[in-house]
């Protein structure tokens, strides 16, 4: 598991490094071409929005790994240590089945994009909503972790 874990954190690292590279250098560009040359390129905008699609769903399995997402603990701190331990295992197994059911759909639909391409960039489509069963993947993984953590057999496989 820990191979796993740590071949997980460097795609998510990756990832997110040329997402967020490519989506700051293209506005960067967008910006020095239409005030300064007056001459505004076209396909930096279909860039941005394709590199943050990548940002929100691998940087959303990166803050499942951290335990980032939003939660309400008002009724959690109100239960006692074993009820609260119980609902963790619980919420582990809904995101688990909730992530695969994403990452089964998602490979089953990604290759139907492939055939439609974007408008300025030409890129399949395919390519961009790639996004969305990786992240659920890598969140699939992380969660599997939390589970076994939960469990008390974290990191011994």
């Amino acid at each position: 598991m820990k191979i796993l874990i740590k071949a997980a954190d460097f795609v998510v690292a990756f990832l997110l490094t040329i997402a967020a590279s490519s989506m700051i250098i293209s506005m960067f560009l967008q910006v020095v071409f239409r005030f300064v040359f007056n001459s505004p390129l076209y396909w930096t905008e279909e860039l941005s929005r394709y590199s943050f699609i990548y940002i929100v769903f691998i940087g959303a399995a990166w803050a499942g790994k951290q335990g980032m997402h939003l939660g309400v603990d008002y009724f959690t701190s109100k239960l006692p240590e074993q009820a609260v331990r119980r609902l963790a295992v619980i919420i582990d197994l809904l995101v688990l089945v909730f992530s695969a059911v994403i990452v089964i759909v998602g490979a089953q639909v990604i290759p139907i994009n492939f055939k439609q391409f974007s408008p300025a960039l030409n890129v399949p489509m395919g390519a961009v909503y790639a996004a969305i069963p990786m992240g659920f993947l890598l969140l699939f993984i992380y969660y599997l972790d939390h589970l076994m953590e939960d469990l008390g057999m974290r990191r011994q496989l």
